[in-house]
């Protein structure tokens, strides 16, 4: 007949589950209660406060770094410790702006914030509204602070919007806008600059009223002389290739020229518009 084993009493039993449960949940919350106060030690240490940052990307100091301060609100008088800084935050808020691209944010112990960032380069003004400006892309922003005044070719659609927002204009008027300035920048032709292009008309209720706007401006010599190109929304490139042909003519005068009604071309001085 086989011994029979020791028991332990039910009352020693439990003791022992119950210390067993304690040092099972405890270690756990010793481990996390040690974490979280370390934590909170680095996170009010002084030695990792945030006193520097650098920027860097495609173009060397595209910003000035003030404005990309004011941005993350970050404050040399008061600054924030690395570990507590939101680096996801942060981007966040640098994309709002409208004039960052994109932006990669990393940390450098013990005190540097690194900002890798595209700013948006401004391609036309938005005459519809003050300060605001479009890129290669359409999107749209604004120009000050972040840039100082730029001669620009500017752009009016004829749109309104109670707040303006930027990003991404979805506006057919502006891929018209944005093919015409296109073609004139690969003519590189230094004596023609566009000024203007009123696109407002492209979808006006009269097809008579039907017309794109393009002010240029051509130098003849040591002058100056404006060039109102009146285009029809279908044909407007093969409207300006015309034009191209006239302008080989001298033509020593501010004119409207109406291109709609392709071969033809009516030319009237300015001045006698002014005075219909």
């Amino acid at each position: 007949m086989l011994p029979t084993k020791n028991k332990l009493p039910l009352s020693k039993a439990l003791f022992y589950i119950f210390l067993s449960v304690m040092v099972i949940s405890g270690v756990p919350t010793f481990i996390w209660s040690s974490y979280r106060y370390h934590q909170k030690e680095r996170n009010n240490n002084p030695k990792f406060a945030l006193t520097n940052f650098v920027q860097t990307g495609p173009i060397k100091e595209a910003l000035k770094s003030e404005h990309l301060e004011e941005l993350l609100g970050l404050s040399l008088d008061r600054p924030q410790n690395l570990f507590a800084f939101d680096l996801d935050k942060a981007k966040a808020k640098l994309l709002q702006s409208g004039v960052i691209k994109d932006a990669t944010l990393s940390i450098e112990q013990p005190n540097t914030l690194v900002i890798d960032y595209t700013a948006r380069e401004p391609m036309a003004y938005i005459s519809d509204y003050t300060n605001l400006v479009v890129d290669q892309d359409g999107t749209l922003f604004p120009l000050a602070p972040y840039y100082t005044p730029k001669l620009l070719p500017k752009i009016y659609l004829g749109i309104k919007m109670e707040h303006i927002a930027y990003g991404k204009l979805e506006d057919e008027k502006f891929q018209v806008a944005k093919g015409i300035l296109t073609f004139f920048k690969k003519l590189d032709m230094k004596s023609q600059t566009v000024q203007k292009i009123d696109v407002s008309g492209i979808r006006a209720e009269s097809i008579g009223k039907q017309e794109i706007v393009v002010m240029l401006t051509e130098e003849l010599g040591k002058k100056r002389y404006l060039r109102y190109l009146r285009l029809s929304p279908e044909s407007y490139l093969d409207e300006i290739e015309h034009y191209l042909t006239l302008k080989q003519m001298s033509m020593p005068e501010d004119l409207i020229i109406d291109l709609r009604l392709l071969p033809n071309a009516y030319l009237m001085p300015v001045s006698e518009a002014n005075s219909i």
